[in-house]
């Protein structure tokens, strides 16, 4: 029984049950591959099947010598793709395929370009894309992808789209063509262009200038096109209202956007934690200053900001993943 095999990157790992008997010529051959169950013959799908997705939990982690991609819960054999983005995925051949265990790890991916995994179980044509959250820059450790998280509609942001950071002042030679490889630039926009709001005060995030400004940028982000530095310096970095607003506006719930905000505060690989910890304060306070003045973020959207249906499904469209 096959019970791991990773091809295109060079690694092999084969358990093998006690093999057929020698042929006439004495030859050992290999037992044939099992023949694919046509779609028409397989069993109907269980109650509980029926209403899960095929995979649960899949999380990418790498280091220099590779990078471990693994899941809760996914019907083996589990085939692992890879490719440069999300949206170019190589689906010609696995590069890991798992018969047992919910783990693999891909030697070879975790230096140089960045990699996004595609984990699709059993029976599945395709299954979700994860990366890791972590671009590994030398100089600017903390820097990281917002892809994978969920809306409340069952969407995800997509993965090598939007990106915050505390700063990139100290990029490297390599870091700068990591940041050119996802098309990212390798300095922060120039300010206007992303969001500088301060909000301490329960009404800063809903003054007039505030939701001017904040209508344009978003506006801007809907005729985009291309990955974003939703922030790229330390202030948006620590007050997260960047981050807060696009992620709110696509529909992603307030405690999922809370716990991105903290992630700052864990030391990514290859980095230190910062010296003053952020908290959830300043998350919480934009919250509550919408919700008080207009009881819901969709209600904010449309009066505070003046965001018509079509600029903000265009924001959905242009950063989450298909169903």
């Amino acid at each position: 029984m096959i019970a791991l095999i990773v091809g295109a990157v060079g690694l092999l790992v084969v358990a093998l049950a006690p093999g057929p008997a020698p042929e006439g010529d004495g030859a050992l051959r290999p037992p044939p591959r099992p023949t694919p169950v046509p779609p028409a013959l397989r069993p109907p799908p269980t109650a509980l099947q029926s209403v899960s997705p095929p995979v649960i939990g899949a999380r990418v982690a790498c280091a220099p010598t590779g990078c471990t991609v693994s899941w809760e819960t996914a019907a083996p054999p589990v085939r692992i793709l890879t490719g440069p983005t999300a949206d170019r995925i190589d689906r010609t051949a696995p590069v890991a395929e798992v018969g047992t265990g919910s783990e693999v790890t891909v030697p070879g991916t975790g230096a140089g370009d960045r990699r996004y995994f595609e984990v699709v179980a059993a029976g599945e044509d395709r299954g979700p894309v994860v990366g890791d959250r972590y671009l590994g820059l030398e100089g600017a450790p903390g820097t990281r992808d917002l892809g994978g998280y969920s809306t409340v509609d069952g969407r995800r942001i997509r993965w090598g789209t939007l990106f915050r950071t505390g700063g990139l002042t100290a990029v490297t030679a390599a870091d700068r063509r990591r940041l050119a490889s996802l098309g990212l630039p390798d300095d922060c926009p120039a300010p206007g262009r992303t969001d500088r709001a301060a909000p301490r005060a329960p009404g800063a995030v809903t003054t007039r200038a505030a939701r001017t400004r904040d209508a344009r940028w978003l506006r801007r982000l809907a005729r985009g096109s291309g990955p974003e530095w939703v922030h790229c310096d330390a202030a948006g970095d620590r007050r997260g209202w960047p981050t807060t607003l696009l992620l709110a506006t696509v529909g992603v719930a307030r405690e999922t956007v809370v716990a991105d905000h903290l992630l700052t505060n864990r030391p990514p690989p290859g980095g230190a934690a910062p010296a003053r910890p952020v908290t959830r304060a300043p998350v919480d306070t934009a919250f509550e200053a919408i919700i008080g003045r207009y009881g819901t973020v969709a209600r904010y959207l449309d009066r505070g900001l003046g965001l018509d249906a079509e600029t903000v499904t265009a924001l959905r469209d242009r950063f989450l993943a298909p169903r």
